[in-house]
């Protein structure tokens, strides 16, 4: 590939303060902040349809090395099976945007590519790192219907714009057939309706009532005539702002279209990698909540943490509590429930018995 001028090494090895919660091992490390990390430092690129993913970023992420761009030359030379030098072919030099500003050629590699890369390098990130590769997948395909949906949108605008008769150099604009049609089969009743009560007016020497019916009746008629010609001059005011508007969209109509054929080539691996990423697990907003109840009952019990954490592993059967399938959530929450009601009852038994002592 040759040498590379990415100065985009990854450093920084903080992480936020938590609360008390399960002891983290190496295989055991948090999901959640391993995604938030990779959102943030892994750069990605849309290249010929598909994605593709700074090598030194990920191998920033899951060594935690001070100079990931030094391990990834010494993986090349240390790696020299054909299976690997046939997989690091597959490794393109793109531009990618440093920390500078500025954009240099770095080694990217696409889904496929980056994952067969991920089991070269040992790593407890692994697993959680292939997930988040799926998972931005995901959002792409999110992202297609997003585009999809603004695309139809504004397909079918147009086609309501092109509906429409052209718009005449006249200070009175042409309305959409249907508009036209309606608006002038009721000003040509209303016209008629006048012309009617015109033609019954009443003789000169009529009673009052009959002449106060006759004004009234005219009055009403020209009212809604007053109201027909100011319902137009809404009409053609919004038809020139939407004319206006549509023509923006048609403009951007060909860019939109072009990105949705893009992103919709990126779906190919999609199927693939959720079929390894297996049942969904806890969400981070759940583990956030079993790290809370855990903290209660260790208030209310004594327990030890790893106590807790093992009881809520041995019954749901997983080695590590975030494992836990999401559908299986509520009989997390009926698990902690249990516990906790039977702990504030023992506290509160033994409160009363200090009392009477």
């Amino acid at each position: 590939m040759g040498n590379n001028h990415d100065d985009h090494d990854n450093t920084s090895n903080e992480q936020a303060q938590q609360p008390p919660t399960e002891p983290t091992t190496a295989g055991d490390m948090s999901l959640a902040l391993i995604e938030e990390r990779a959102d943030r430092s892994i750069r990605r690129v849309l290249h010929e349809g598909q994605w593709y993913f700074s090598i030194i970023d990920v191998i920033a992420v899951l060594t935690d090395s001070p100079r990931p761009r030094l391990y990834w030359s010494e993986m090349k030379r240390r790696i020299t099976d054909e299976g690997f030098r046939e997989l690091y072919a597959k490794c393109v030099q793109l531009k990618l945007p440093s920390r500078d500003g500025k954009h240099y050629r770095t080694d990217a590699a696409d889904t496929e590519t980056l994952l067969r890369l991920i089991q070269s390098i040992p790593s407890p990130k692994a697993e959680p790192i292939k997930q988040w590769l799926a998972r931005v997948g995901a959002r792409e395909v999110a992202a297609i219907q997003t585009a999809r949906n603004a695309v139809a949108d504004a397909i079918d605008a147009i086609d309501a714009i092109d509906a429409i008769d052209a718009i005449d150099a006249s200070p009175s604009p042409a309305l959409s057939p249907t508009t036209t049609n309606q608006h002038n089969t009721e000003a040509q009743g209303v016209a008629q309706a006048i012309a009617s009560v015109r033609a019954a007016r009443p003789d000169t020497d009529a009673p009052s009532l009959v002449w106060a019916d006759y004004h009234r009746s005219l009055a009403a008629l020209y009212e809604r005539q007053a109201s027909l010609e100011k319902q137009v001059a809404h009409v053609e005011s919004y038809v020139y702002s939407l004319a206006a508007e549509i023509d923006e969209q048609h403009r951007e109509l060909w860019d939109m279209q072009g990105r949705v054929e893009s992103l919709e080539e990126g779906q190919r691996l999609l199927p693939e990698l959720l079929e390894r990423l297996g049942p969904q697990t806890l969400t981070p907003a759940h583990q956030a909540e079993v790290r809370r109840l855990t903290l209660e009952l260790q208030d209310l019990t004594g327990m030890q943490f790893n106590m807790i954490y093992g009881d809520l592993k041995a019954a749901f059967h997983v080695a590590v509590y975030r494992d836990i399938p999401e559908a299986r959530w509520d009989e997390v929450a009926q698990w902690f429930a249990v516990r906790l009601s039977a702990a504030r009852k023992n506290r509160q038994q033994r409160g009363e018995r200090n009392q009477q002592n």
